[in-house]
């Protein structure tokens, strides 16, 4: 969020970050008291840092946990491994 938030400063100021579950959007706004906006910018996917960090948990490279975690701030107790431990190997594979 620093970098997308430097790389929007050099644009502009009119603008809030939020970091919520999509689902929580208008939660946030209200919340917010912003009655409309013109325009969303959403990051949908992940980003290579993601990918080249293997702490981060989505490396095809390294052999690290599997975590694939978005949110590195909070440790996440729910990881794709502890996940992935719970299924049946039928299960994983449909």
């Amino acid at each position: 969020m620093a970098e997308s938030k430097q790389k929007l400063d050099a644009i502009g100021t009119n603008y809030v970050i939020y970091r919520e579950n999509f689902a929580n959007v208008g939660e946030a706004l209200r919340r917010d008291n912003v009655p409309a906006v013109d325009g969303v910018l959403m990051d949908l996917g992940v980003s290579s840092p993601q990918f080249d960090e293997a702490e981060r948990g989505f490396s095809y490279k390294e052999t690290a946990p599997l975590d694939m975690a978005s949110m590195t701030s909070t440790p996440a107790p729910n990881t794709a491994s502890s996940r992935s431990a719970r299924l049946t190997k039928r299960a994983i594979c449909i």
